[in-house]
């Protein structure tokens, strides 16, 4: 497992010693989302999720992602905690690191790597690249993932994902729609394939999310390997 990283102790150190205030305060956002395998929807789970970012300086933030997944064929919860320090260089572009744990039953997968995003061409681009260790194996996480604005409120959403561990590769690609109320939640639905190896499993997902703040949510979202390949 990683060891406590200066990242991480910077990331805490920073949240312990600013005080929780109006003024600090970017962005959240709350939100749920129902995974399921299209031949058996009993292989999936039920995502709830909350984040929180504050700003340190104009241009620099720290944020917290927490995850919990209900697994349906299995008899355990998994929890994702991720810590995130962003850096904005312009009002279109933010630059950051992660460190991530998945708790579960059997132990934890900690997450370590860099992340970045932007609006490329009137939409929003985002990607990013880390390590992985699960106690046994050390491996690499690594995706990208856009939203392209149709009108109307509507936005065409694409992502692929795929880790490295243990000698295998686990890829997710998706695409997808969202909506956005005006002054409520932002729906979305996704269609895509998980390849483990030689097999390869159709998915659909289903969620909501809502966004507060000033910036209207949270800069980027949490990184389990759950949200590559459920069930791992």
């Amino acid at each position: 497992m990683y060891h406590k990283t200066a990242l991480t102790a910077a990331v805490m150190a920073v949240l312990v010693s600013t005080p929780i205030s109006a003024q600090g305060f970017v962005g959240a956002e709350l939100g749920i989302d129902v995974f399921a395998f299209s031949d058996d929807t009993n292989l999936g789970y039920t995502t709830y999720s909350g984040s929180l970012e504050y700003g340190i300086t104009r241009n620099f933030d720290v944020a917290i992602d927490l995850s919990r997944y209900g697994l349906n064929s299995l008899d355990e919860n998994v929890n994702n905690a991720t810590l995130h320090a962003v850096y904005h260089p312009s009002n279109t572009m933010s630059v950051g690191a992660f460190f991530g744990r998945d708790y579960f039953n059997r132990g934890s997968i900690d997450s370590l790597g860099i992340e970045g995003g932007a609006e490329v061409f009137g939409g929003d681009l985002e990607g990013f690249l880390g390590r992985i260790d699960d106690g046994t194996d050390t491996g690499t996480i690594y995706g990208i993932s856009g939203a392209y604005p149709l009108g109307g409120n509507f936005a065409a959403t694409g992502e692929v994902k795929a880790a490295d561990i243990g000698g295998n590769t686990l890829t997710r690609a998706a695409l997808g729609a969202q909506y956005g109320f005006d002054r409520g939640p932002n729906l979305y639905g996704q269609i895509g394939t998980i390849d483990v190896g030689a097999t390869n499993e159709t998915f659909f997902s289903l969620g909501a999310t809502v966004a507060l703040g000033s910036q209207r949510g949270t800069t980027f979202g949490s990184r389990s390997l759950l949200d590559i390949v459920p069930g791992y």
